[in-house]
């Protein structure tokens, strides 16, 4: 002996006799329906949303499921990111680079930092700025913002910018 659902009400315990011609006697119809889904700011791609109350229709007079979304991230041609750490690449000129300056830097969310850097900064050097990457999902904290500087040699130079970087040449070299 065995017992298995029932193939005419499926467990339902009555029968539909005259269904409608929209959902066959289903119950529910499948329709599309617009979601706004608000995605909090330090999501990773990988990552799983759950949206309440709006999945697929439960049994008759229950609520209807969840619907879950996977993120996924496209690049940003701009940033490389690692965990809440962000990083970047700025070029600065041999003479900012010689006598030290500063560069802005706009950030994913368009706001603007500011970087420093010193005389003598060699190409390749890395400025670290505190709190100035992606937000964690907490919201109390957020990651680091990595500026790789790129020294911009010239290629060409006048005569005039010739001479005078080959009196700083002789002048270095004492």
């Amino acid at each position: 002996m065995f017992s298995t659902t029932c193939p005419a009400c499926r467990g339902q315990g009555r029968v539909i006799g005259e269904p409608c011609q929209d959902c066959r006697g289903e119950r529910y119809v499948e329709k599309r329906k617009k979601v706004l889904v608000n995605f909090p700011a330090g999501i990773d791609g990988g990552q799983r949303l759950r949206v309440p109350g709006q999945g697929m229709p439960g049994q008759p007079g229950a609520e209807p499921g969840d619907l879950y979304v996977d993120v996924e991230l496209e690049p940003d041609p701009n940033f490389e990111r690692d965990g809440f750490d962000i990083g970047t690449r700025k070029k600065i000129s041999f003479s900012d680079a010689a006598l030290g300056g500063s560069a802005t830097v706009i950030l994913p969310d368009e706001s603007e930092v500011t970087v420093t850097y010193p005389a003598g900064t060699q190409p390749g050097t890395v400025i670290t700025t505190k709190k100035k990457g992606l937000p964690h999902l907490d919201r109390r904290n957020r990651g680091d913002l990595h500026v790789l500087l790129e020294v911009d040699v010239p290629r060409k130079l006048s005569r005039k910018a010739r001479k005078l970087i080959e009196e700083l040449k002789e002048e270095l070299s004492q």
